[in-house]
C-alpha cells in the first residue's frame, strides 16, 4: 500500500485526496488469501486486518455476507501515512529524497557546467517527489559520487584511478567499486561522446596507466634542454605527460602525419621526410599536450599536415576533433576513391551502426564526408586503416 501511495499523484503533488487502495483479489496476497489448502493464511491476514483497521491506518471493505472473514477491498488512511510507515519499518520517500537532497547539495555551485546542469535537473525532479534516475537507498553511494566530483577539478592530468581512490579514500579500489560507473554514465550523457571507457576517463584527467605518446621520424626536438634527433632512434620515442610539458619542437623536416592505429604507426614510422604521430584515438591529455606544440611550430613553419584513420564511424569523428588544432588537416587514405577501390577489405555492421552513421548526415559540420558515409551505408562495410596502411606499404 505504501508503495502504491508513494507512486501516485497524490504523493507527487503532496496531495492526500485520494486514498491507495487494492482488491484482494488482484494483490500480492491473492494466492495466500483464496488458497484452499491452508484456511490458516486467510485467518492470519484477516487478523492483521483486522488489528490495522482498529489502529485507524486502514480501512476494509468486507463481503457483506462474511463480514471479518472476506475481504473484497482495503483503503489506506493518509491522516495515518507516518503511522503506516512506523509499523511497516519503512522509511519515507520524502525522507529519502531529502537525505538525497543534502549528499548532492554541494554540486550546486561545481566548477563544471555540466555538473550544475546535472545537479539542477535532479533537484527539480525531487522537489517534485520524483527519483530524479536515483537509487534512493544508497546515499553512501551518492556520497563518494559527489566527493569524486568535487575533487576532480583539482587532479593533475593524468592521474592513475587508483592513486587518485586511495588519495581521495583512503582505498585505492574504492573508485572502481562505488564510482566509476555511475561517474561514466554522467560522463556519457553530459559530455562529449568517446569511443570507450579510457577515453572518457581521460576527459577528466584520470587515466588506468600511465600513458606515452609515440613519435618518430624526420624532426628535431629538445626534452628539459637536451636535444633528440628522432631520426636517430629507430623505433622513435614513448614520452610521458611530464615529458611532453618539458620538450620543445626545434625542426620538422617535411610533413606531420597523425595516425589513429598503433600497427599503422609501426608501418609508417620510417617514412622519409615525415613526423609520424600515434593518435590512437580520440587524443589523452600526452598527446593534447604535443599537438597544441606542434600547432604552434606550424604556426611559424609551412609544413603540411595530414591525419590517416579508419573509414567508419569513430575514425570520421577523430579526424573533425582533430580540426579544433589544426583546421588545414588533410585525410591521408580515408577519401571515397580510397573506399571505393578497397571495398573487398571491408567489414559489415548492423543496423544500429548504420544508425550512428544517419545522424553524421545531420550534422553540418560533417558535409565533407557526406559522400564518403553514404558510400558506406550503401555498402554496409566499414574499412579499417590497418589494412589498408598494409595494402600501400607493401606496394612501396
Amino acid at each position: 500500500m505504501l508503495k502504491k501511495y508513494e507512486s501516485s499523484k497524490g504523493f507527487k503533488n503532496g496531495s492526500t485526496a485520494r486514498r491507495p487502495q487494492f482488491a484482494l483479489e488482484n494483490s500480492p496476497l491473492a494466492g495466500d488469501y483464496y488458497d484452499e489448502t491452508s484456511y490458516e493464511k486467510r485467518e492470519a491476514i484477516n487478523q492483521a486486518l483486522i488489528d490495522l483497521s482498529k489502529q485507524g491506518i486502514i480501512e476494509v471493505k468486507w463481503n457483506r455476507f462474511r463480514p471479518n472473514d472476506l475481504a473484497e477491498k482495503v483503503y489506506l488512511n493518509t491522516g495515518m501515512i507516518q503511522k503506516a510507515y512506523e509499523i511497516a519499518g519503512i522509511k519515507p520517500r520524502v525522507d529519502k529524497i531529502a537525505k538525497m537532497m543534502e549528499v548532492l547539495s554541494s554540486l550546486q555551485e561545481h566548477p563544471w557546467l555540466w555538473v550544475r546542469e546535472w545537479y539542477g535537473e535532479v533537484s527539480a525532479s525531487m522537489q517534485n517527489r520524483k527519483t530524479g534516475g536515483l537509487i534512493l537507498d544508497d546515499p553512501e553511494g551518492y556520497e563518494d559520487l559527489v566527493a569524486v566530483l568535487n575533487e576532480l577539478p583539482l587532479v593533475s592530468e593524468g592521474t592513475t584511478i587508483r592513486v587518485f581512490s586511495q588519495k581521495l579514500f583512503g582505498d585505492s579500489k574504492r573508485f572502481e567499486r562505488t564510482t566509476e560507473k555511475r561517474l561514466l554514465a554522467l560522463l556519457k550523457r553530459y559530455g562529449e561522446e568517446y569511443n570507450n571507457t579510457e577515453e572518457y576517463l581521460d576527459s577528466i584527467g584520470l587515466v588506468r596507466n600511465p600513458k606515452t605518446v609515440l613519435m618518430a621520424g624526420d624532426a628535431v626536438i629538445a626534452i628539459n634542454g637536451t636535444v633528440v634527433e628522432l631520426s636517430t632512434i629507430p623505433e622513435g620515442l614513448g614520452l610521458t605527460l611530464s615529458a611532453i610539458k618539458q620538450t620543445e619542437i626545434l625542426k620538422i623536416t617535411g610533413d606531420v602525419l597523425l595516425v589513429e592505429n598503433l600497427t599503422s604507426y609501426y608501418d609508417l614510422m620510417n617514412r622519409v621526410n615525415t613526423l609520424i604521430i600515434y593518435i590512437g584515438g580520440f587524443p589523452h591529455k600526452g598527446t593534447q599536450e604535443l599537438l597544441i606544440k606542434v600547432k604552434d611550430y606550424l604556426a611559424l613553419n609551412q609544413c603540411r599536415i595530414a591525419h590517416t584513420g579508419d573509414m567508419d564511424y569513430g575514425g570520421i569523428r577523430i579526424f573533425e576533433y582533430l580540426t579544433q588544432y589544426f583546421p588545414d588537416l588533410e585525410p591521408y587514405l580515408m577519401d571515397l576513391h580510397t573506399y571505393e577501390a578497397n571495398l573487398d577489405l571491408g567489414s559489415p555492421f548492423g543496423s544500429e551502426y548504420a544508425k550512428q552513421l544517419d545522424k553524421l548526415l545531420e550534422r553540418p559540420e560533417y558535409e565533407k564526408w557526406y559522400s564518403l558515409i553514404k558510400a558506406m551505408l550503401g555498402n554496409g562495410l566499414r574499412i579499417e586503416q590497418e589494412a589498408i596502411i598494409l595494402r600501400q606499404e607493401s606496394v612501396r
